[in-house]
This record gives structure tokens, C-alpha cells and sequence, in this order.
């Protein structure tokens, strides 16, 4: 290959978020031509995944993301606290949410294999695992997120005794909780983000019980999102998925209640294997 074929096959790994295979090309590409273009391009890639050299400036990474949204005024905070001390924020979450359909295929999995506990990493700010625990009193349900912020806000919003939130680092979840101590348990859309996708999956299987199912999702078509740093490709899901126990492998598209998600051709891989 020349210059320019490793600047393209680049390119067009950058356009999918796929930042990781893109800097191997860049540098398999400078180690055979010293090209200065290709140089500059590499340095350009490799700064973009900076966050991943080390935990510290990956939370560091994703603090400053929160922190640089607009803050909201004094008032619009104290209403949210008031309309979540009142219950009001989680009865209408509790309405709306089931309308999504990642929600929709996550309850109907819980409830047809009788799960009776699940395990949300990178939960955010709450919203699954309490509508999830709300609607099935019958099952505990554990938030983990990397910011603290995000784990105030979830248990802001939560109401519910069978839900709780912990901050954590999703490599560590298999510290954090007993081997075969969990049912199901949920990566969505954070396996594009992360340092290492294999130590997270061995966490997450060494405190699955026998006959848990661990369910994973990843955007198709969303792309151009900074955050993102591998794209979950059909070659890479098979080679990442396809030889595990009672692999399964489903696309969702987006329904009325996924708002703003509703871009043509866009859709979420929704895979799920066992222990």
C-alpha cells in the first residue's frame, strides 16, 4: 500500500468512531514510510484517545465532559430536587420509559428467564434501573457508574428500596460484587468507550451465576460522537461474541420512544450470551 492508502483506510475507520483501529493503520502505516503526513495524522488520532492511558485520565475524561454541560440556574436545580423528594420526576419516568425499546427487550428477557436480580454498569443517571426495579418489585437492582455525580443524581431520582447505586469502575465490578451472585447483567453502549473490553467482560462473567445472561449493546449509525473510540463492527462482534454459550445477536431500531434516535438506518446491536 502507499501514503494515501493508509490515510484513507484511516479516514474511513474515523468516520465509524473507530479511533483504535484507526491508529493501528496510522502507525503500521508510518513504520513503513516515515511520511510526515502520516506522522501528523497519527499524533492527531493518538491525542484524541489520551483518556485511555490510564483510569485517572479516563474518569478525568469523562468528569469534564459532565461539568462542562450547561449547569442549570439555582431554581431549575432546587425544582428537580423538589419534584424528586416528591416522587414526581420517578412516577413520570416510570410512564414514559417503557416506550424505549432497549428497555422493552431488557424486561422481557428479565422476566421470561425469572431473574431475580440485575446488575446495570455504566447506568448513568439512573432512569433504567429504576424503571426496571419500580415495575418488578420482586427484583433487586444495582446501578454502577464511574461518576459520582451521576450515582447523586440516581439516587436523587430513585424511590424504590429493591434499586441501589454504587460508583465504580466497570473493570471492577468483579471486586465489587460476589462470584455468581448476579442474574443478568447490563453493558449498554459502554463497551465503544472503555480501555479494555476483554477485562470488563471477565468481571462481569465472574459474578454472573450459572445460567445469567450477560446483555450488550452498541450503536450502528450514531456516529461523529468524541466519546467513542471502537466501532462494534459484524466481524468484530463475531470474533468478540459469537463463540460464547447461548449467543444471540438482535438489531433494535429505534421506536417512538426513542427520541431523538430516530436517524434512517441507525439501530442498536443488542447481544446477549451466558455463563
Amino acid at each position: 500500500m502507499e501514503v494515501e492508502d493508509y490515510l484513507e483506510r484511516a479516514e474511513s475507520e474515523m468516520k465509524v468512531d473507530n479511533r483504535i483501529e484507526a491508529l493501528k493503520i496510522l502507525e503500521a502505516g508510518y513504520e513503513a514510510f516515515k511520511d510526515p503526513h502520516l506522522l501528523r495524522r497519527l499524533e492527531e488520532v493518538r491525542s484524541s484517545i489520551r483518556h485511555l492511558e490510564g483510569r485517572d485520565r479516563y474518569k478525568l475524561f469523562y468528569r469534564e465532559i459532565e461539568e462542562n454541560k450547561i449547569t442549570p440556574g439555582f431554581f431549575s436545580v432546587m425544582n428537580r430536587k423538589i419534584r424528586s423528594w416528591s416522587g414526581q420526576r420517578a412516577r413520570k419516568l416510570i410512564r414514559t420509559f417503557p416506550a424505549h425499546i432497549r428497555y422493552q427487550k431488557v424486561e422481557e428477557d428479565v422476566r421470561k428467564k425469572g431473574y431475580r436480580s440485575v446488575l446495570d454498569v455504566g447506568c448513568y443517571e439512573g432512569q433504567f434501573a429504576v424503571t426496571l426495579g419500580a415495575r418488578n418489585p420482586e427484583i433487586r437492582v444495582i446501578g454502577v457508574d464511574l461518576l459520582e455525580s451521576n450515582i447523586e443524581k440516581a439516587n436523587e431520582l430513585n424511590r424504590f428500596r429493591n434499586v441501589e447505586f454504587r460508583q465504580g469502575f466497570a473493570e471492577d465490578i468483579g471486586k465489587m460484587f460476589p462470584p455468581d451472585s448476579i442474574d443478568f447483567i447490563m453493558l449498554f453502549e459502554i463497551l465503544e468507550h472503555v480501555i479494555d473490553v476483554e477485562e470488563i467482560l471477565a468481571s462481569a462473567l465472574k459474578i454472573l451465576r450459572g445460567g445469567g445472561m450477560i446483555a450488550v449493546t452498541t450503536p450502528e449509525g450514531f456516529f461523529e460522537y468524541d466519546q467513542h473510540v471502537r466501532h462494534f463492527s459484524d466481524d468484530l462482534i463475531s470474533k468478540l461474541f459469537g463463540w460464547r454459550k447461548g449467543f444471540q445477536w438482535k438489531k433494535l431500531y429505534p421506536g417512538p420512544g426513542d427520541k431523538g434516535f430516530g436517524q434512517e438506518g441507525c439501530y442498536w446491536n443488542y447481544i446477549t450470551f451466558s455463563k
